[in-house]
């Protein structure tokens, strides 16, 4: 891949965002003075401070943190992304202390959103692949092609007869849709548009743990007025860490590492993290606890036996939790999570010490074990026993509102819903999710015609999902589309809004690829040619666009907490879009609503790892602060930090296996008659008898592999696909027993 400088760059990226593009349009950085509620000014950075350069706020997406950001254009073209000002959560503390607000600032993650935009390996025009599925090969064809054949159906390929949406319809047919994590917006939109097609569902990736059922597992410990829960660092006087590292994986990142930094300095929280892995939390802690892998509920029963055993305990688990707690001694306890008596005594008093001020908080890493629910469950009933509880200032309890309830702006004023599950082959359609990523299984299902007769992608980049696709049909980046992007349990709801790109006056967006569409766009335009009523262009009440549905519906939205009191705002609509989301006074006052009967959908094969072996060792992974999946993963700016992920190994392990600093070893598992060769890191950070690999590498497409597009080839970037895939390693599961050598 050609490297560029950063002029180049910068020339490039400006042809592609050309103003000549879109006449007769108003361009989306207005000119004008900066807002007058807009407090503050620029730091002196030459690139924000440069006449002509505009800011937009909008909403970060390349994580599920949803930070609030500012995006600095120059001449129609993104040249920077930082942090949103206006929202106290990207400000340090100390800033906001001082009465004045100059600076804001976000991960590294989403300061390479730049890159995401400007990818060269954007899927510019919508694709029909003209080889088998996954073959690489396609052809270009034009949107009234593919509109025409994905809802009308026929003989879309050699000797195959494919259903189109029509017959979802008539009910001759059935659709599914797959969603990664959408956004509030989004999200209503695709429930929307599900209930109207009817023999239709709405399926979600399985990442970790449902919402609803962490949700569940909280409210079975503290009662059911609670939707969100988090670590209250502002206020804690002692928090323990399990399966959590939040300087390392936390949402939104630069909030909560400021909170930790300012909790750390001014006052004397105590703070153990409990990780196999000494992470970059670990290091920052009072104490490290390096548990075996998976023991994590054993670690917790110890540490409440101990409170009980010394009378440190203020109220006792539920009978439950008791029995097992009290079936044997702390030192049974020890023996079991692989640790001294002592470490837990000392994680117990701990806890006790915080008394109401504690936070005892199961993290990601819980949720991702076989027993997670049992875990965390287990895990937060350490809060009651010392008399912590959400409110008390160790945790916060966010309800998550009335935001997800605000009927969808429509003729009907009513949001459509499906319940039913659909059953047999249907007409599959993804949307920014990439489960042969992390689940690399999907791909047999996906390349099945037999179960999977029609596939369409809406994605900007060919991902190893969408690779497997019937049509690639061109989506947006987040840098280029609307929705409603909440964050509640770090109270405020933010607005995603274009940066670039241009609108005219009927509200059509027009973004710097000519024929990328947003995702509501595609979905209205597929409504409409299949007969949906409600989008209809002709009717009055129906959204013509993506821009119109988000005007409606961020007033719905305002309306909604105009009436319960529990936001302040200003009453424009636009200065809300300017401003970047609602911020001010945010309380959400209402109990969570409950959720929508969800699908998870392809099934996960049986694990059949079995029991560890005498020369297996347990592979774990772990999210770095700089490189999670590859959504942002395969931005340079961030493999230029760390090109590859490299096998963490503990040096007794090192020196046992004959394996030396930077070595090649050849990592197996053989459950799943799986193998790779990557470098050994040694290093005494991790726990005897336990391998680690950072997640996000071995990226197969989005530019890693060579694609055919009408003849042209394209692809084959090395730099993108360096790394391993941990999934290649663990089947999609959070660890797995492997054995190691020199390779």
């Amino acid at each position: 891949m050609k490297e560029f400088s950063r002029r180049e760059f910068l020339r490039w990226a400006g042809i592609m965002g050309g103003a000549s593009l879109f006449a007769g349009c108003q361009f989306f950085e207005h000119a004008g003075p900066i807002p007058k509620y807009i407090t503050g000014a620029p730091s002196s950075d030459p690139i924000e401070t440069t006449l002509g350069v505009r800011s937009i706020n909008s909403v970060c997406g390349l994580c599920e943190g949803n930070c609030p950001i500012t995006c600095r254009i120059a001449q129609g073209m993104l040249v920077k992304i930082g942090g949103n000002p206006i929202n106290k959560s990207s400000v340090h503390q100390l800033q906001e202390s001082a009465g004045a607000v100059t600076t804001s600032a976000i991960c590294a993650i989403g300061g390479s959103g730049v890159q995401t935009l400007y990818n060269p390996y954007r899927v510019a025009k919508p694709l029909k692949r003209v080889g088998e599925r996954g073959s690489g090969k396609w052809t270009a064809i034009s949107w009234e092609q593919a509109l025409n054949q994905i809802t009308q159906g026929g003989n879309l390929f050699p000797g195959i007869q494919v259903s189109g949406l029509k017959d979802v319809r008539s009910g001759a047919s059935a659709l599914r849709i797959l969603a990664g994590n959408p956004d509030i917006g989004a999200e209503s939109f695709l429930r929307y548009f599900v209930g109207l097609m009817g023999n239709a569902e709405l399926a979600y990736e399985p990442t970790l743990i449902p919402g609803a059922q962490k949700r569940q597992i909280i409210n079975q410990i503290f009662g059911n007025t609670i939707g969100a829960l988090r670590v209250d660092y502002k206020n804690a006087a002692a928090v323990i860490s399990f399966g959590d590292a939040p300087l390392d994986s936390g949402t939104p990142l630069t909030l909560i590492a400021r909170q930790i930094a300012d909790a750390r300095i001014n006052r004397s929280m105590k703070w153990a993290v409990v990780d196999p892995r000494l992470s970059v939390s670990g290091s920052k802690a009072d104490l490290w606890v390096p548990v075996k892998p998976g023991k994590d509920l054993e670690l917790a029963l110890g540490i409440m036996r101990s409170l009980m055993d010394r009378n440190l305990a203020a109220n006792e688990p539920d009978s439950e939790i008791k029995a097992k707690v009290s079936a044997k001694i702390v030192d049974q306890h020890a023996l079991d999570c692989g640790l001294n008596p002592s470490i837990i005594s000392e994680l117990a008093d701990i806890a006790a010490a915080g008394g109401t001020k504690t936070a005892v908080f199961p993290g990601p890493g819980i949720y991702s074990q076989a027993n997670g629910a049992q875990t965390a469950a287990a895990i937060l009933s350490i809060n009651k026993m010392v008399g912590a509880a959400p409110g008390t200032g160790g945790l916060i309890a966010q309800p998550l509102g009335n935001f997800r309830d605000v009927p969808a702006p429509t003729q009907s004023g009513g949001q459509a819903q499906n319940n039913q599950q659909i059953s047999g082959p249907a007409i599959t359609l993804t949307w920014r999710t990439d489960p042969v990523y992390d689940k690399q299984w999907v791909a047999d299902v996906l390349s099945d015609t037999k179960q999977v007769p029609l596939f369409i992608a809406i994605n900007c980049h060919i991902t190893e999902t969408s690779a497997l696709a019937d049509y690639i049909l061109p989506d947006t980046t987040y840098l280029e589309r609307f929705d409603i992007a909440s964050a509640p349990e770090m109270g405020w709801v933010g607005l995603r809004r274009p940066v670039v790109g241009a609108v005219n006056e009927a509200g059509n967006y027009f973004p710097i690829l000519p024929e990328t569409k947003i995702m509501e766009d595609i979905l209205i335009a597929l409504g409409s040619q299949t007969g949906l009523p409600e989008f209809d262009p002709k009717k009055p009440d129906s959204p013509k666009n993506a821009y119109e549905y988000y005007q409606r519906r961020v007033a719905a939205v305002m309306k909604s907490v105009k009436n319960d009191q529990s936001i302040g705002f200003e009453t424009n609509i636009q200065e809300i879009f300017d401003r970047g989301g609602f911020f001010s006074n945010f309380q959400t006052a209402k109990p969570p609503v409950n959720p929508a009967p969800k699908t998870y959908w392809p099934t996960a094969p049986e694990n059949t790892s079995g029991a560890a072996l005498d020369d297996e060792l347990c592979l774990i992974t772990y999210y770095q602060p700089f490189h999670r999946d590859p959504s942002a993963g395969i931005n340079t700016w961030l493999l230029e930090i760390k090109p590859e992920n490299r096998l963490a190994i503990n040096p007794l392990d090192a020196a046992k296996h004959g394996l030396k600093q930077g070595d090649l070893v050849k990592v197996e598992n053989r459950a799943i008659k799986k193998s790779v060769i990557t470098e050994a890191h040694v290093l005494p950070g991790i726990r005897p008898g336990v391998l680690a690999l950072a997640k996000g590498y071995g990226y197969k497409q989005a530019g890693a592999s060579p694609q055919t597009i009408g003849g042209t080839n394209f692809g084959g970037d090395k730099v993108i696909g360096a790394g391993i895939n941990t999934a290649e390693l663990t089947g999609g599961l959070g660890s797995a027993w492997v054995t190691i050598s020199k390779a």
